[in-house]
């Protein structure tokens, strides 16, 4: 369930929260539609446009509102602790285990990663929220839990969780509160 058309101030569990336009910080060299292509032939995906528009804007970075407030109330709020950046890094020289396409490619190979999942953003555990660049949807993805009994797909199953219908969707709902706040 999305939270379009309830009342922006109120969670299902009458708390009051803070949504609305989200400034970002510590964002890296700004990003172009060309970025995006070199990144989709590299990764051999569609970006959703929603991801493209937002990334161009703010390249990865920390959101001014910062939690993830589950509107069904199945699971606790998450604080989103960076947002991942595409093609630069500049903290890190440019290295590509610091940008999302390159974290993605190298945990895709090493099937620590569902194949039709990008990270765009971590919490503070370490754990990703991610895009399904099938359908644009997104989901958080557990990255601290894994069992050795299970297959490497029922693992993903497992430690994925579906958050919304849309990276538009997932910005526009972050809620204030946290650490980063």
């Amino acid at each position: 369930m999305d939270l379009a058309g309830q009342n922006p101030r109120t969670r299902t569990d009458g708390m009051d929260i803070v949504r609305g336009e989200n400034g970002f910080s510590n964002c890296e060299k700004a990003l172009t539609l060309e970025d995006f292509i070199s990144v989709e032939q590299e990764l051999s995906v569609k970006l959703p446009d929603d991801l493209k528009a937002h990334y161009i804007d703010h390249n990865g970075g920390t959101p001014e509102r910062s939690v993830w407030v589950d509107p069904e109330g199945k699971w606790d709020d998450n604080e989103v602790r960076d947002f991942i950046p595409f093609r630069y890094s500049d903290r890190f020289g440019d290295d590509s285990d610091f940008t999302a396409e390159g974290r993605t490619k190298r945990e895709w190979s090493e099937q620590q990663l569902p194949p039709h999942l990008i990270q765009f953003a971590f919490d503070w555990g370490g754990n990703y929220y991610c895009v399904d660049h099938r359908d644009g949807k997104v989901y958080f993805f557990v990255r601290d839990v894994w069992s050795d009994n299970l297959t490497i797909e029922k693992n993903w199953i497992v430690n994925t969780r579906y958050v919304t219908t849309s990276f538009k969707s997932f910005i526009d709902n972050l809620a204030a509160g946290g650490a980063g706040t």
